[in-house]
């Protein structure tokens, strides 16, 4: 049987700093309302797709309570520091069971890092565990950055432009196999 909260992991970025991935809390609806703030518009517009300044506590508190099931978020913090600095998340499509919807957002200060690029394997690991064969999102036009993450990733995807809004299809690959 799977664990309902997968553990934490260490992990270091291309700048040799530690830092951990765990999976959210309930009680880190604060914490992203926080990241939230200290995100730039450009970076809350990219997430959101409009510049929303503030994260209301109601999308705070449901973006904070997931089942690990149906929905998943990871969030990135150094070690000793509450502090979250990036979150991935998915949520599985209601009618096709194998197909969920990410996103992805990483604080301006600690973006190019790699820290997007772990969550996200950390992310699409566990949505694979879970059933989960493709990620969709909806990507500003401009968001080169999210495109080169999937190919930095390897996970194969398929663009359907749609005028400043992108609608990517990535493909999970299976499972690696322990040695």
């Amino acid at each position: 049987m799977l664990p309902a909260r997968p553990p934490a992991l260490s992990v270091t970025l291309r700048d040799g700093s530690r830092w951990t991935i765990r999976a959210i809390e309930p009680e880190d609806w604060r914490e992203l309302q926080q990241l939230h703030l200290r995100l730039s518009p450009r970076s809350r517009r990219r997430r959101f797709l409009s510049e929303l300044r503030t994260l209301p506590e109601p999308l705070a508190r449901r973006f904070a309570a997931v089942d690990f099931e149906d929905a998943a978020a990871f969030v990135a913090h150094r070690p000793g520091e509450a502090a979250i600095r990036g979150v991935a998340r998915f949520a599985r499509d209601a009618q096709e069971r194998e197909l969920a919807d990410i996103a992805v957002v990483v604080e301006d200060a600690f973006q190019r890092l790699g820290l997007g690029q772990l969550l996200m394997r950390r992310l699409a690991e566990f949505a694979r565990e879970r059933g989960i064969r493709r990620f969709r999102a909806e990507v500003l036009g401009e968001n080169a950055e999210v495109l080169a993450l999937f190919r930095r990733l390897g996970f194969p995807f398929e663009v359907q432009p749609d005028l400043e809004l992108l609608r990517v299809e990535v493909v999970l690959p299976p499972p690696q196999e322990a040695s």
